[in-house]
């Protein structure tokens, strides 16, 4: 049984959440530390601009 883990973004700037669609690790962006390309935007976008966490399938509900 294969286990898929996902992750999303919390967009500080815009106040949104983004679906994640790459992690990336490598030493040659923003030298040395993480980097994220979210599905909306082609860019990849700084690991401080954004609160990264782990999504569990769950959705908030909206109170009234």
């Amino acid at each position: 049984m294969e286990r898929i883990i996902k992750f999303r973004a919390w967009d500080k700037e815009n106040k949104e959440m983004l679906k994640i669609q790459e992690l990336d690790f490598e030493d040659t962006f923003y030298g040395g530390r993480l980097a994220i390309r979210v599905d909306q935007y082609n860019d990849y976008f700084d690991i401080e601009d954004m609160i990264l966490m782990q999504f569990t399938g769950l959705y908030d509900i909206e109170r009234k």
